[in-house]
């Protein structure tokens, strides 16, 4: 009988139902006592940039169900760090479930602001540029992901009027629209004349820092006269 039974000092985990268990009931058991999981896998953990896909995909058994709106093996886009878990099916019928965490690194920008003469080399991209603008280049970041950098360029150039005492700086040039002005300009007059010498626009600075709207006149060539000054623009 039980109460006969010779103990042996070890210790037992000991269970008594008043029914059969099912056969998952007793693999969770089995899974428990062992302190290990089902077959069902969410995948090792990812690592993604921002903005880039993702795909999830469980193994172990058959029917992934995964939280979050995740369809199993379908590409999506995480938005920021976080757990995703699946419930799959294994060979028995019995159902088990997963974690895996995915990690959103992000990309960054930055902007840059440059005076120069004649011509001007970006260290970032090693490109030269001889003419004011707005200009962007993408490389990697300390994380891996994309760093947009965005270069404001303005430029002076010699020749005409290289030897006036005060400084002018025009962008960005090419220029489809509006250009702006810059410099010791204030009540200065100004005339913009095309390659055969008609002008097109004139009037008077109020600021140092003034715009034009090039918007209604031709494509091509123009030079800004600004008492004595000369620079050329390029209207897009």
């Amino acid at each position: 009988s039980f109460l006969n039974y010779f103990w042996d000092c070890k210790s037992y985990d000991i269970g008594m139902w008043d029914r059969a268990l099912s056969q998952c009931e007793i693999q969770d058991l089995y899974n428990a006592q062992l302190n290990s999981a089902t077959g069902i896998s969410a995948g090792t953990d990812q690592t993604v940039c921002e903005e880039n896909d993702v795909t999830l995909t469980g193994t172990g058994g058959s029917n992934y169900q995964w939280n979050n709106s995740v369809v199993d093996g379908t590409p999506f886009t995480p938005t920021a760090t976080q757990d995703y878990i699946v419930i799959g099916e294994d060979g028995n019928g019995c159902l088990g479930t997963d974690t895996v965490n995915v990690e959103v690194l992000l990309n960054t920008t930055a902007t840059q602001t440059e005076t120069a003469l004649d011509s001007y080399t970006w260290p970032v991209n090693n490109q030269t540029y001889n003419q004011s603008g707005t200009y962007t280049t993408v490389i990697p970041n300390q994380v891996g992901c994309d760093s947009t950098i965005t270069l404001n360029l303005s430029m002076q150039f010699t020749g005409i009027g290289e030897n006036e005492s005060f400084f002018v700086a025009v962008y960005p040039n090419p220029t489809a629209s509006m250009l702006t002005i810059e410099g010791e300009i204030e009540n200065r007059e100004y005339v913009l004349v095309d390659i055969q010498g008609r002008v097109v626009l004139n009037g008077t600075f109020k600021t140092n820092k003034e715009t034009i709207d090039l918007k209604t006149i031709a494509r091509g060539q123009y030079m800004l006269r600004i008492e004595g000054k000369e620079l050329k623009v390029v209207k897009e």
